[in-house]
């Protein structure tokens, strides 16, 4: 079997990079060939688990490079790789998710929030509480009212259309992952 897991980062920055290297590890060891694609830093802590790795600068929605770039990229490492499944994790781009699932199977873990909040932190500010309300136009207006995400027009509607295109892309794959029964509840 052959892996093509998809991740905004390969550096250690965080616990989603330290569970893939463990992940990739221990994939590795039961002869699965696993091969990372990232958008930024350095797969240094991968050694040899790895069949290949690809960088994508810009992968993450938050860049610039234009998305057929990307998409292009992909399609170079999905004839090379020749993956069975491709694993999603902490990337923040509906349009990358929806190519790879037209292409193959595609299963998403869902770390955090930022298909279903335009902040990505679902936390109401004044008063601070979790946010219970569905993703939606109306979360522009919460970013005045309860502070939310940016407050500026530009960049809330830019949140909030990159969320909502995360979503539906999202909800088109087959099997997704989550942790707890609260993030159950969100998706």
């Amino acid at each position: 079997m052959r892996i093509l897991m998809v991740n905004r980062t390969a550096s250690q920055e965080g616990g989603v990079e330290r569970y893939l290297v463990g992940l990739s590890r221990e994939l590795s060891r039961q002869g699965v060939g696993v091969s990372l694609v990232f958008g930024e830093g350095q797969p240094d802590e991968y050694d040899d688990s790895l069949s290949s790795r690809h960088l994508i600068p810009g992968l993450w929605a938050g860049s610039r490079p234009t998305v057929l770039d990307a998409l292009e990229s992909f399609q170079e490492i999905l004839e090379v790789c020749s993956p069975d499944v491709a694993y999603m994790h902490d990337l923040d781009n509906g349009a990358v998710t929806s190519h790879l699932a037209s292409r193959l199977p595609v299963v998403k873990y869902v770390h955090g929030h930022k298909e279903t909040c335009p902040d990505g932190k679902r936390l109401l500010q004044g008063p601070v509480a979790p946010c219970t309300y569905p993703l939606s136009k109306v979360c522009f207006a919460r970013a005045y009212t309860r502070r939310c995400m940016p407050r500026s027009p530009q960049k809330a509607c830019r949140a909030n259309r990159r969320s909502l295109r995360n979503l539906e892309a999202v909800a088109r794959l087959p099997l997704l992952l989550v942790a707890s029964e609260y993030m159950k509840k969100t998706m």
